[in-house]
């Protein structure tokens, strides 16, 4: 789940003590835009191949008689494989970042996050202290703009929002410094932070196990 894609955090105001448990959820309204899209796109590109088949049940001899020839079953061939490429790819994309919910865990020592998503678990740990610092960030859309309250790490896929809202005042920064014995930073440090590492996934049977 990425920053952008959070939706709601719970509880809404800064906490005062730790450790403490945010919880985060998602837009739906934007995957489902999303799936939409893709399906959209779906239909476009493979309409071609679904025009072929009406033909080739109206007039199959001529069909087959066309595709036989070398170099047009080459190219059908290619135009399908393009095809879904292009639709499966996007599809997996959407499935896979689909996260239900985050769950953050700070307390004096460690930031822990569960993600729950459609069939997966993913699960990671950082020390508190690898944390640059408390950063206030403003978010632009076409909705508005958005304030947060971000916990940053050098990798950009540690970072975690623990507060969001139309308006965050000075004071609401202070008392997450002071709970987390980090620095207020600059926003630009939330963009300048590295790439991810490799986190450790648990499959559905792991869920049902657990």
């Amino acid at each position: 789940m990425t920053i952008a894609a959070v939706n709601s955090i719970t509880p809404a105001g800064p906490v005062t003590t730790l450790p403490m448990t945010l919880v985060q959820t998602t837009c739906r309204s934007r995957k489902v835009f999303k799936l939409l899209f893709v399906t959209s796109a779906a239909a476009v590109l493979l309409a071609p191949f679904g025009l072929l088949a009406a033909i080739a049940a109206t007039d199959p001899v001529a069909f087959i008689t066309t595709a036989q020839q070398p170099a047009v079953a080459i190219q059908l061939s290619l135009a399908l494989m393009v095809g879904i490429a292009f639709v499966a790819l996007p599809l997996r994309h959407v499935l896979q970042r689909s996260v239900r919910e985050r769950s953050i865990t700070i307390s004096n020592s460690t930031v822990s996050v569960v993600e729950i998503g459609r069939n997966s678990r993913t699960e990671w740990h950082e020390p508190l202290s690898t944390y640059s610092g408390i950063a206030h960030n403003i978010r632009t859309s076409l909705s508005g703009a958005r304030h947060e309250v971000i916990l940053v790490h050098p990798l950009r896929d540690r970072s975690v929002m623990v507060q969001m809202a139309d308006r965050i005042a000075q004071s609401n920064i202070d008392v997450w410094s002071d709970l987390t014995s980090l620095p207020e930073i600059h926003a630009r440090a939330i963009y300048q932070s590295a790439t991810r590492k490799p986190v450790v996934t648990l499959s559905s049977p792991h869920l049902q196990a657990a």
